[in-house]
């Protein structure tokens, strides 16, 4: 639960929405980002369980997507 928490504070950062995620079978989605993410946030979150997604295009996780 940890990790999750650190995962979503980054994001947090970078999103001021309503709506921050998106959940579909087995997958956990970060809706889109109102600015990028640092390099080095993009290396903290992929530690903590997510990573970016081509077909989704944005981040996620099937680490905390089970639904």
């Amino acid at each position: 639960m940890t990790d999750l928490i650190k995962a979503l504070q980054i994001f947090s950062e970078h999103y001021s929405g309503s709506y921050p995620t998106w959940c579909a079978h087995d997958v956990l989605g970060i809706n889109e980002l109102e600015t990028p993410l640092t390099y080095e946030e993009k290396q903290e979150v992929e530690k903590l369980g997510f990573f970016w997604s081509e077909e989704y295009d944005g981040w996620i996780s099937f680490k905390y997507g089970s639904c």
